[in-house]
C-alpha cells in the first residue's frame, strides 16, 4: 500500500508537469551531450516489482524524437538562423558606415585641399595683377626718365649754347665799343664822329653791360636748373631701379609659390 501510494504521488506530481512541459521548456536549449549529461544525472533508481523495470523518466530516445521537442528544436534552430542572419546584417551595416566615414574623410580632405588650392590661385593671381601694374609703372618711369633727359640735352644745353655765343658777341661788342671810347677820349676819331656821339655810346655800352649780366645770371639759373633736372633724373632712376628690384622680388615668390603648389 505504502509503495502504491508513492507511485501515485509521482505520477501525480508528472500529471501536474501537463505532459513533461517543463522538458519541453528546458530541452530546446540542449544538444545530445547535455541530454546524455541530463539523463544520467535525473534517471532515478529502478525497483523490482513482479519482474518489470518502472521508470519514473521517459526514455531519453522517446523525449528526443517526440513532435514536440523536434519542432522546438527546429524553431530554436530558426531563431538561431534569424540571429546570425541579423548579425551579418548588422556587420555589413557597420562596415558599410566605416567606409562612408572613411570616404566622408577624404572627401573633407579634398575639399580643405581644393580650398587652399584656391587661396593660392587666388593669391598667384592678385600678386600676378600687381606684378603686372609694378610693370607698367616701371615703363611709365622709364618713360619719365628718357623724356627727362631728352628735354634736359636738348633744350638746356641749346639755351646754354646760345646763352654763351650771345655773351660772346655782347663781350666782344662792349670791348669795341669801349675801345672805341678810349680812341675818341684821345682825339682818334674821324670827321664824322664827333665828341657828342660819346654819351649816347656810352649809353649802349650800360645798355650791353646790363644785358650781358643778365645772360650771365639767366646762364647760371640754367645751370642750376640744368642740375636740378639731373638730379630728379638720378632720383627718378633709383626709384625705377627698386621698383624693378621690388618687382623682380615679386615674381620669384610667385614662382616659388608655383613650384611649391
Amino acid at each position: 500500500m505504502f509503495g502504491r501510494s508513492k507511485k501515485k504521488s509521482r505520477f501525480a506530481e508528472l500529471e501536474e508537469l501537463d505532459e513533461f512541459d517543463l522538458l519541453d521548456e528546458e530541452l530546446d536549449e540542449l544538444d545530445d551531450e547535455e541530454l546524455d549529461e541530463l539523463f544520467e544525472k535525473t534517471k532515478p533508481a529502478t525497483k523490482k516489482k513482479e519482474g518489470k523495470i518502472l521508470p519514473f523518466l521517459p526514455n531519453k530516445e522517446t523525449v528526443k524524437e517526440s513532435p514536440k521537442v523536434t519542432s522546438t528544436v527546429e524553431a530554436a534552430k530558426k531563431e538561431e538562423e534569424k540571429k546570425e542572419d541579423f548579425q551579418k546584417k548588422y556587420e555589413q551595416e557597420r562596415q558599410l558606415k566605416e567606409n562612408l566615414e572613411l570616404e566622408k574623410n577624404a572627401l573633407q580632405e579634398r575639399v580643405e585641399k581644393l580650398q587652399t588650392d584656391l587661396s593660392a590661385v587666388s593669391a598667384n593671381e592678385e600678386a600676378t595683377s600687381q606684378l603686372k601694374d609694378l610693370r607698367q609703372e616701371n615703363e611709365q618711369l622709364q618713360s619719365q626718365i628718357k623724356l627727362l633727359k631728352e628735354t634736359n640735352e636738348n633744350t638746356s644745353s641749346l639755351e646754354l649754347n646760345n646763352l654763351k655765343a650771345e655773351n660772346e658777341k655782347l663781350k666782344n661788342a662792349w670791348k669795341a665799343a669801349e675801345m672805341r671810347v678810349q680812341a675818341l677820349e684821345q682825339g682818334q676819331h674821324t670827321q664824322q664822329e664827333m665828341p657828342a656821339g660819346i654819351a649816347t655810346l656810352l649809353e649802349k655800352i650800360e645798355v650791353m653791360e646790363r644785358q650781358l649780366i643778365f645772360n650771365e645770371k639767366l646762364t647760371e639759373e640754367l645751370t642750376e636748373q640744368k642740375v636740378h633736372a639731373e638730379e630728379i633724373v638720378h632720383r627718378t632712376k633709383e626709384q625705377a631701379d627698386r621698383m624693378l628690384i621690388l618687382a623682380r622680388q615679386k615674381a620669384l615668390q610667385i614662382l616659388s609659390g608655383e613650384n611649391e603648389t
